[in-house]
């Protein structure tokens, strides 16, 4: 399922495990990251709570039930050399292109990019550097402080 999934992202220890919770007062699911080690509410900011590619795998592998353990995440991190590029809704229900603009996007950096675990969007990682991040409209950068799900359905 993850060998899809480029060694220079697997070689890294900034791995971590999350969860969908329901936010009812919003009326969506969230992503909650969750440490490998603890199961316990993870901080992007603290490597305490980074693991191994193989370790975090191995916890999602044990503990995989919706709502507990979801999927494997990976965190972003100051001077780390990778950057992710999240867009949003580039896919209808049917998985038709809606939005080209991301798809070309993605085209442009030529890198390791997958479906995100809604099946709308992608999930771009990029060798580079960026200070935090930014968001416009359906398209975020991040460079340190955040983490994406990772599917491995490139």
């Amino acid at each position: 399922m993850f060998d899809a999934i480029p060694f220079a992202l697997k070689q890294r220890n900034q791995w971590i495990v999350w969860r969908n919770v329901w936010l009812t007062e919003r009326k969506k699911f969230t992503k909650q990251p969750l440490s490998p080690f603890t199961g316990q509410l993870a901080s992007v900011t603290d490597a305490a709570n980074y693991a191994s590619f193989d370790h975090a795998a191995a916890i999602l592998a044990q503990h995989y039930a919706p709502g507990r353990v979801d999927g494997l995440g990976f965190v972003f991190v100051a001077d780390g050399g990778i950057v992710g590029i999240d867009l949003d809704r580039v896919f209808d229900d049917a998985g038709r292109i809606v939005d080209y603009r991301a798809e070309n996007i993605a085209r442009h950096f030529n890198s390791y990019t997958e479906i995100s675990p809604s099946g709308r969007g992608l999930h771009v990682f990029v060798e580079g550097s960026l200070q935090g991040g930014n968001r416009r409209e359906n398209i975020e950068i991040y460079g340190s402080g955040r983490f994406f799900t990772v599917t491995g359905h490139s």
